[in-house]
């Protein structure tokens, strides 16, 4: 963050303090349902913020310091448009004086809405730092935390790791051998940056969609996958895959891709005491 100044004596720091002295918390209260936590929205953000950047006489402008732009081919053909952005916004009092805040926002969409995403995340971020919005969480809520489990980091927030579907009966496994992230080549077809969401992730109950399925074969293409991890995801679509089994099959690629799954994609263990493969391919 840098800051520079017009005057001899810059309001935006008294302004910026004062604003902060006067922010309500925001809660969480907007719930992801694919990945099961709570955030808050940027329209719930500017709904709190607007009338208190106005009283306080402070504004914010954006200049973009870095774009990067991908497409993303989907099994069908279909074209998603990914966009990665590095921005500065500056945050403006009346007598010229001002803060940077550079952050970083991504989105992937098909149709023309990822760049506008993208800049809603960045922005959303730089208001949240800067003045230090609190949420509404209990004081203890701590206090009742459960035991502590394998977690894994995936879009932008930390969820438990999703259980795998059971296997065939009598499923042999041969975890692949891990390699050095440098030393895998980029995808192909693929944009080598990023771990998409791109909303693909379903609600439970019922088969899953043809996007989630595309999605999730087009993740086990990617180097990192063995053979018999495509094969097992091929059988358990061929028997007819839930949303919530595919939801949670990609949260795990993803978590993989990204080195946080600490495991191998297909758990050792649900092949322990396995003598044959039974796959029907």
């Amino acid at each position: 963050m840098t800051q520079a100044t017009s005057a001899a004596t810059p309001q935006i720091f008294e302004r910026i303090a004062a604003l902060m002295a006067d922010v309500p918390a925001i809660a969480k209260k907007q719930s992801n349902k694919e990945q099961g936590y709570m955030f808050r929205g940027i329209d719930t953000i500017y709904n709190s913020l607007h009338d208190l950047m106005t009283r306080h006489g402070i504004f914010t402008t954006s200049e973009i310091m870095d774009i990067q732009r991908n497409e993303w081919l989907s099994k069908s053909g279909g074209k998603l448009i990914e966009f990665a952005l590095r921005v500065r916004w500056t945050f403006w009092a009346p007598d010229g004086s001002y803060v940077n805040s550079e952050t970083m926002g991504q989105s992937m969409d098909s149709g023309d809405k990822a760049a506008n995403k993208a800049m809603t995340m960045s922005h959303k971020t730089a208001l949240l730092q800067i003045f230090m919005v609190p949420t509404a969480e209990t004081p203890d809520a701590d206090a009742n935390s459960p035991e502590p489990q394998e977690r894994y980091y995936t879009n932008g927030h930390t969820a438990a790791l999703p259980p795998m579907p059971p296997p065939p009966p009598d499923y042999n496994y041969t975890p692949p051998p891990q390699q050095p992230p440098q030393q895998q080549a980029p995808p192909p077809q693929r944009a080598p940056q990023g771990s998409p969401n791109n909303g693909y992730s379903g609600g439970n109950g019922g088969r899953a969609s043809g996007k989630q399925v595309e999605y999730l074969t087009d993740l086990l293409k990617r180097d990192g996958f063995s053979d018999q991890d495509r094969k097992y995801v091929d059988w358990l679509i061929q028997q007819g895959i839930s949303r919530e089994q595919c939801s949670g099959l990609i949260d795990r690629a993803n978590a993989h891709l990204g080195g946080t799954l600490n495991t191998s994609f297909v758990p050792q263990a649900q092949a322990a005491g396995a003598e044959k493969d039974d796959l029907p391919f």
